[in-house]
């Protein structure tokens, strides 16, 4: 009621010493935000309904309570700013170069030469393969585990990149896998999911499309 006569949004959340919630990023297709309850698409709708204006406030019902929102923003269809996109950017521009220093130490040399003069440890990594890319050594580092399927044994790959870390790596056993007699169980299990996907999709798109039957 006191926003509706004009007040203000901030000077009333400290006079009633209420708790306030900053939802940010939302997006158009979102069904939840951030600190409340249930589902919230009704905020949403709200939130990007071109009739609400910046500052334009609302009180919405929420699991046995209430919440009044304030659009504090909006942002043009398009590119980001680089105020907003600054905070994602960074840390993964900070993580790319330091990725590149450490890949520049771990270059030359075995991996025992290279563990001694950095300080590590040379872990093993076990018996790995497509069907079970994991290791105790590194965990499920896609890279690492691309990297060490796809070269020839004894040879030494230095500085890759993955997600947790940057390593040098060598292959020092490879083993072919079995020849099948049959790969029909494989084919037929590759049908069903492309039929049960083809559903899905088809599915998806009639949900999605505004379609007038013209037929007689």
């Amino acid at each position: 009621a006191n926003l509706g006569k004009g007040g203000n949004f901030d000077e009333l959340v400290k006079e009633k010493n209420y708790k306030v919630n900053n939802a940010q990023k939302l997006k158009r297709d979102d069904t939840s935000v951030p600190g409340l309850p249930g589902n919230n698409a009704s905020i949403v709708y709200w939130a990007f309904n071109d009739k609400t204006a910046v500052h334009d406030s609302k009180r919405f019902d929420v699991d046995k309570a209430y919440v009044v929102t304030q659009l504090t923003e909006k942002e043009a269809a398009g590119l980001q700013t680089v105020k907003n996109a600054k905070n994602k950017v960074i840390p993964i521009i900070k993580k790319d170069k330091k990725a590149a220093l450490l890949a520049k130490k771990l270059q030359g040399g075995s991996l025992e030469e290279i563990a001694q003069k950095e300080n590590l440890k040379v872990l093993h990594t076990g018996d790995i393969s497509l069907a079970n890319p994991g290791t105790s050594a590194v965990g499920r580092e896609k890279a690492v585990i691309g990297a060490l399927l796809a070269t020839q044994v004894n040879n030494t790959i230095y500085g890759v990149k993955g997600d947790r870390g940057v390593y040098s790596l060598k292959l020092t056993k490879k083993t072919p896998p079995m020849k099948l007699e049959s790969y029909e169980p494989y084919r037929l299990q590759l049908m069903q999911k492309m039929k049960k996907d083809g559903a899905s999709i088809y599915a998806a798109l009639k949900e999605a499309s505004e379609i007038e039957d013209y037929r007689k």
